[in-house]
């Protein structure tokens, strides 16, 4: 009899460590494609100031706060109160918030609302020309010429060959 509890227990101890061991590798998987998502939008994002870079944010779960476009920040600021066009910082705190996910399940958004209008095409008029203050053609068929086919949608593309999914 105590040979089959201690098999009993030895299977209970083997089932646990296989279920803690799957979870930890699920959540690893989950947080290493959420991070180089993160890193592919941020990547994507064409960029002048820095600002659209540097306000990608991430958040554990699936709760974008409801006054996302009332926040003002300064995540574009890098460590010198200067703009950055690297979104290192916007990286950088993604990361940690990605990290802090329990289960690995993030959302990443950006509030600014002109960063929807870049990533879905939504530039009117579709083809204005050149551009009076930068002197070069910004925009084709509603799309930033430099994110032609979006930010998100590229950049998952982007993720899901990487990670073969």
């Amino acid at each position: 009899m105590a040979n089959a509890r201690n098999t009993s227990r030895f299977f209970d101890e083997i089932d646990t460590d296989f279920e803690v061991n799957v979870i930890k590798e699920s959540v690893k998987r989950r947080n290493d494609i959420s991070i180089f998502l993160l890193t592919r939008i941020i990547e994507n994002t064409p960029f002048r100031t820095g600002l659209a870079r540097g306000n990608w944010k991430v958040v554990p779960g699936g709760n974008v706060p409801s006054d996302t476009i009332k926040v003002k920040t300064l995540a574009a600021a890098g460590p010198s109160g200067r703009k950055t066009k690297s979104g290192k910082g916007a990286l950088k705190a993604g990361v940690t918030q990605i990290l802090k996910s329990p289960n690995g399940d993030v959302t990443i958004y950006n509030p600014l609302d002109y960063v929807a209008v870049i990533d879905q095409g939504g530039f009117v008029p579709k083809n204005p020309g050149t551009s009076k203050k930068f002197g070069e053609v910004l925009v084709q068929d509603g799309f930033h010429v430099h994110a032609p086919r979006g930010i998100v949608k590229m950049s998952i593309e982007e993720t899901r060959k990487a990670f073969g999914i």
